[in-house]
């Protein structure tokens, strides 16, 4: 398999996984980007003005981390704190770049991923209307 079949794969993965965890759907993101950056097949990147605006806002996120921490003196708490929250929000940006990397030809695997993530979603929001709702103190709603 190429680099771009892989990068395709986890491009994919990184789609239908959203439905059962945001989480592992980031780290798919994550690790198609790097492929994404390592093929050297890659379509040129086209600066949309959706993604000038993106660039603009995750450039502002990035910069305002960084002076939060100057601000607290470089205390490594905030930066655990930061990096198991909101920061790894940040590989949701690549998705506007990588997507870009998706030939023509493709976009019907991409089409197919999407299918099944809505797929996972009507399973799992059916399945869910039959399950027991707990609240903060344990007690069961009715």
């Amino acid at each position: 398999m190429s680099i771009h079949g892989i990068f395709l794969t986890l491009l994919q993965l990184s789609i239908f996984s959203c439905g059962l965890s945001v989480s592992f759907s980031q780290l798919f993101l994550f690790l198609s980007f790097i492929f994404y950056l390592i093929d050297i097949k890659k379509e040129k990147l086209i600066l949309t003005p959706v993604l000038k605006i993106s660039i603009f806002l995750y450039s502002f996120y990035i910069i305002s981390f960084i002076v939060r921490f100057h601000q607290l003196n470089f205390d490594t708490t905030y930066l655990n704190k930061i990096v198991g929250s909101e920061l790894k929000d940040i590989f949701l940006f690549a998705a506007f770049i990588v997507v870009q990397n998706v030939k023509q030809e493709e976009i019907p695997k991409i089409r197919k991923a999407f299918m099944i993530l809505f797929a996972i979603i009507l399973i799992t929001g059916f399945f869910s209307s039959f399950s027991p709702t707990i609240n903060i103190k344990g007690n069961l709603l009715t």
